[in-house]
């Protein structure tokens, strides 16, 4: 929580030394690079099987089932194999969503997986960030212990089901 509070864990820090590196090692760096690793799953495309298709939306990944060869999979079905989400075109059965599973690493995809590594964290060690803007509230004279949420755009601290607004007052 110390290092977060003085920024020294920080998406945009890393992100600048991630930048700084790929800009040292430039276009025919990154070719170079390819070219060595040609089989690495960073540079490699993920190819798809017919009547499969992969799924952007995340927001019930753990409520699929995982790939199983033994079920026939109907359109509309979906599953979850190598950390992602897929849904049957046509109906299918033992095959496998995808031939190739890759990647291809960016600055876009660094970014994004250490933005959800840090929030994950802050998850672990009940660390939230926001609350360093926010002056500590009193109510009755007593550091309140509350969580905050965003309703139509506005801050509030709920804490025993009351409403407050950032300054400590109680909201009907």
């Amino acid at each position: 929580i110390e290092l977060r509070k003085k920024k020294l864990i920080d998406t945009q820090r890393y992100i600048i030394y991630f930048k700084t590196w790929i800009d040292r090692i430039g276009p025919i760096g990154y070719e170079l690079e390819l070219a060595k690793w040609s089989n690495s799953p960073c540079f490699m495309e993920t190819i798809i099987n017919p009547n499969w298709k992969t799924e952007d939306d995340w927001t019930n990944y753990t409520t699929y089932p995982s790939y199983s060869a033994e079920t026939t999979y109907n359109a509309g079905d979906k599953c979850t194999r190598a950390w992602r989400i897929w849904t049957a075109t046509a109906t299918t059965k033992g095959v496998m969503p995808y031939k190739q599973i890759g990647q291809t690493d960016s600055l876009e995809r660094v970014e994004e997986w250490i933005r959800e590594r840090i929030l994950l964290l802050d998850g672990y060690f009940g660390y939230d960030p926001d609350w360093d803007d926010i002056p500590e509230l009193t109510h009755n004279k007593q550091i309140m212990n509350a969580r905050k949420v965003i309703i139509d755009k506005h801050l509030y601290i709920i804490k025993n089901n009351s409403y407050f607004s950032i300054d400590g007052k109680k909201m009907e």
